[in-house]
């Protein structure tokens, strides 16, 4: 991943990496490596420390509401409805669906905010026009 000098077009590499998510305000950005483990790298200086995602339950973040919150995918809990996708390929069948949950680092729980989601949908987050 690059930042963008909007003034000068020049762009500098932030971090080797995938699944950006933008926090703190535009501070940080959260990104994975190819084993799913997460970095929180600032955007002014550079420097990456660790992002403690409690378990592989939540392996996709997809976005940040606050500092330490993140909108996350999520393997469905015994407290989770049992779902399965619709308009399948007949070769692969259904596939369980997944939740968007509001998780926190450090913390194995989180807030369920959709309990049963197509792994192959779009989700964006942010303000509605």
């Amino acid at each position: 991943m690059f930042v963008l000098d909007l003034q000068t077009g020049s762009e500098t590499l932030l971090a080797l990496g995938w699944q950006p998510v933008i926090a703190n305000g535009g501070e940080t950005v959260v990104v994975a490596d190819s084993e799913g483990h997460y970095r929180a790298v600032a955007v002014a200086s550079g420097k990456a420390a660790a992002v403690p995602v409690s378990g592989t339950a939540c392996p996709r973040l997809t976005a940040s509401p606050s500092a330490d919150v993140f909108l996350a995918w999520c393997r469905p809990t015994s407290d989770d409805p049992v779902a399965f996708t619709e308009r399948n390929s007949p070769l692969i069948g259904a596939r369980r669906m997944m939740t968007l949950k509001l998780v926190r680092l450090n913390h194995a729980e989180g807030q369920t905010v959709v309990s049963a989601i197509d792994p192959r949908a779009a989700v964006s987050f942010g303000v509605a026009r």
